[in-house]
């Protein structure tokens, strides 16, 4: 069994995540699950070894420090320094979420991506609601219900959520004092309930939200940024985080390993808003656009 701490997006607090390896050989292994207790995720066969590989069979230890700057030496990347020193290293990998944009203005290189608040809630437990229904998506009003604990989780894309200008987070700011608002997802819910009316007679237990990063295409940035050796960026994940975060975590890591990517990725060029949006307000409208018609392909531009 394997732990690692992640964060609770809503309360600040620190749950571990199980990984059972059912074989270990040659640094492979199958995963049996992956679960986030009180999180509400449990998610079988993720096909993700590097959960497991990097930190057990590499010996690899993660060392949470704040970052002040990106030390940069003819325009190549040297290190970064923190508040208890510098850590050389020849590549900088910025996958800081809602606060790439602060990590980017250490290099005046500009990231086009827009923090935006997503939320969920879980139900309390609904009789004969069992962990093998499936995820259901509903289209036309933007949410997805699947089981959770025994009750029903939702999401959902509000379409006109709260937007973070990408320089507008501060260092200091944390997920667990974002502004969320029920009444925004119940509403949604309750165009729902034609389909399943049990949003309409079962109390909410659990109410969370988060800071996904949006793109102004809905593709993520990926790759390293042109101007600028060893720097690489891995952002917007556009609220996809944890079913795209073992593909996206693995594609720049081939990348910095190798000096070419293992597939085109032309669509996740991080430089490819280079030269649009050199007004804010209009990044963040296209992200906003993306948001809140997240089921609606045939709509996209």
């Amino acid at each position: 069994m394997i732990h690692q701490n992640v964060g609770d997006v809503r309360e600040g607090k620190n749950h571990e995540l199980h990984v059972a390896p059912r074989r270990l050989a040659r640094g492979q292994e199958d995963l049996d699950a992956v679960e986030l207790p009180d999180a509400g995720v449990v998610a079988a066969a993720l096909g993700n070894p590097q959960f497991v590989t990097v930190g057990e069979v590499t010996g690899r230890r993660d060392v949470e420090v704040p970052v002040v700057a990106v030390q940069v030496e003819r325009n190549r990347v040297t290190g970064v320094a923190t508040d208890r020193g510098p850590i050389a290293a020849p590549v900088v990998d910025d996958a800081a979420g809602a606060w790439s944009a602060l990590i980017g203005r250490m290099t005046d290189l500009r990231i086009a991506v827009v923090p935006t608040r997503h939320q969920l809630f879980v139900t309390e437990p609904v009789p004969g609601f069992t962990a093998a229904h499936p995820i259901v998506r509903f289209m036309d009003v933007m949410v997805y219900p699947r089981p959770c604990d025994g009750g029903v989780m939702l999401g959902g894309y509000e379409p006109a959520p709260p937007m973070q200008a990408p320089l507008a987070l501060d260092a200091d700011f944390s997920v667990e004092n974002l502004r969320l608002d029920l009444a925004a997802l119940e509403d949604l819910a309750r165009k729902g309930t034609d389909v399943m009316p049990l949003f309409a007679q079962t109390p909410v237990r659990l109410h969370r939200g988060g800071l996904p990063t949006m793109t102004a295409d809905g593709n993520p940035l990926v790759g390293p940024l042109p101007g600028l050796t060893g720097f690489y960026r891995l952002s917007g994940c556009c609220v996809g985080g944890l079913a795209k975060s073992p593909a996206l975590g693995r594609t720049p890591a081939h990348w910095i390993l190798h000096g070419a990517p293992n597939e085109d990725l032309a669509a996740a060029a991080p430089d490819r808003f280079r030269e649009r949006f050199s007004d804010a307000r209009e990044l963040v409208e296209a992200c906003r656009w993306q948001y809140a018609n997240h089921y609606d392909k045939a709509a996209r531009p």
